[in-house]
């Protein structure tokens, strides 16, 4: 069990313009990573706390043959001026059926303030990732919008994303 878990702590102190400013801050991660013939689990969690604000959340992910799922929930405190709890997560399913092609479908949810019971949006995306050579994606995207007790009219965005790396 011990091999397969993983811990990273950071206590710091910035500076700026060469004096020290009035904050400091503390941050951690813990996961477990196992992996066994075609499976691999994640579990985790990470912290950040600086003054007042606070960053708490969990994170997920299973991986059978060719399917993916990850999740992530955050809790943030302090984050916006006079509101205490904010919310954000996201879910995402994948499916690999080739080499190199990505099918996806992925949940994004955002609360700003948690304690009112509407204010929140919800994005729902779906599209494929294609990988046609090694340090090249290429993204295509729908994304759909759900707001509850936001007055916002969100169409429908088409995304396509173009990302190289080295």
């Amino acid at each position: 069990f011990l091999k397969n878990l993983y811990m990273t702590v950071g206590l710091f102190q910035p500076l700026s313009e060469g004096y020290q400013e009035n904050l400091s801050s503390l941050s951690g991660s813990i996961s477990y990573i196992n992996n066994s013939g075609s499976t691999s689990l994640m579990l985790g969690s990470s912290i950040l706390k600086e003054n007042d604000i606070s960053l708490m959340g969990i994170f997920s992910g299973l991986s059978f043959k060719d399917f993916t799922m990850m999740f992530e929930v955050d809790l943030a405190e302090n984050l916006f001026d006079g509101i205490e709890s904010s919310l954000a997560s996201y879910a995402q399913l994948t499916y690999k059926p080739v080499q190199g092609l990505h099918l996806i479908a992925k949940y994004d949810y955002f609360d700003h303030n948690y304690k009112f019971s509407s204010g929140s949006i919800a994005r729902y995306s779906y599209g494929f990732e294609i990988y046609p050579f090694n340090m090249l994606e290429v993204k295509v995207q729908s994304r759909i919008y759900a707001a509850d007790g936001i007055d916002l009219e969100l169409d429908t965005e088409y995304l396509v994303q173009v990302h190289t790396w080295f």
